[in-house]
């Protein structure tokens, strides 16, 4: 399985046909896949910085996402 299968990132920034169905699926996933990276890092600062007091913010915003891992 592969969290890179099924991604474009060079289109990420270009308009993308409507009736294109694979390559507007893999722009959607390459957008999810950016957001859950900023989540993720957002989280990580939150614990690092640790004056928030006792919330384990990785565990609490990040443990339930995950890349979509799809098969070739």
């Amino acid at each position: 399985m592969s969290d890179k299968v099924g991604r474009q990132d060079d289109r990420l920034d270009k308009p993308n046909f409507h009736d294109a169905p694979n390559r507007t699926v893999e722009v959607m996933l390459s957008n999810q896949d950016k957001l859950i990276d900023a989540i993720k890092g957002m989280a990580a600062k939150l614990d690092a910085d640790g004056g928030v007091g006792d919330a384990d913010y990785a565990t609490l915003l990040t443990d339930a996402l995950g890349k979509l891992d799809l098969v070739l």
